[in-house]
């Protein structure tokens, strides 16, 4: 049987659960590109029970597009990070699942010092903002728990350094290897509209 995954409530999630909410309702990433097919997208924190789906579409992902780029060892090392995540150790991150007919299609995922762990899409759920709608999300979650701004890291694949720039990060430096990954550590300044405005006057 099925288990039926339940958006948390509105009274759990504050200000920035009502954004995600409101946000469900009002953008489909599928309408903003013209295609209707599919149907819309429901944001929800991560809770374990959607751990073998999550860890199910990051696999796909992983093996089309960036593991051809990393040692066995790295592969290793990148999955033990994955276990962590969907795993004991959840509670330690900011974790969004993105649904489609209530199962996972996408996962985003932060430690607590502003550092991206995991951003995949499932490879057929690809090409239709489903990625840019994550990160807004977690922007927010960010800019609220942050009102002066903060600096979100990700250490990029380099099958995906191009998609980073295009949401908006900038590569800090030369790629670099660890733990058997070869990766380019790239950076984004987080900031409320405001503190934006007022720095793009400066």
């Amino acid at each position: 049987m099925a288990i039926r995954p339940q958006p948390v409530a509105h009274a759990t999630l504050g200000k920035i659960g009502r954004l995600l909410l409101l946000e469900n309702r009002a953008m489909r990433p599928d309408a903003e590109c013209g295609h209707h097919s599919h149907p819309p997208i429901q944001l929800v924190h991560y809770q374990p029970r959607y751990a073998v789906a999550c860890s199910a579409l990051v696999r796909a992902s992983f093996e089309r597009f960036v593991a051809a780029d990393i040692s066995p060892e790295g592969q290793n090392h990148f999955f033990s990070i994955v276990a962590r995540v969907l795993g004991d150790d959840y509670a330690a991150y900011t974790t969004f699942c993105a649904l489609r007919n209530e199962e996972p299609v996408g996962i985003i995922s932060m430690r607590e010092k502003c550092h991206l762990s995991l951003f995949f899409c499932d490879p057929g759920s690809m090409g239709h903002g489903l990625g840019r709608m994550m990160l807004a999300a977690l922007e927010r979650h960010l800019i609220s728990a942050h009102p002066t701004g903060c600096e979100l890291t990700v250490n990029s694949s380099l099958f995906a350094v191009n998609i980073y720039r295009r949401l908006g990060f900038e590569v800090c430096g030369e790629p670099t290897s660890n733990n058997g990954i070869l990766f380019q550590s790239m950076v984004k300044s987080i900031q409320p509209p405001e503190h934006a405005s007022l720095n793009d006057n400066l």
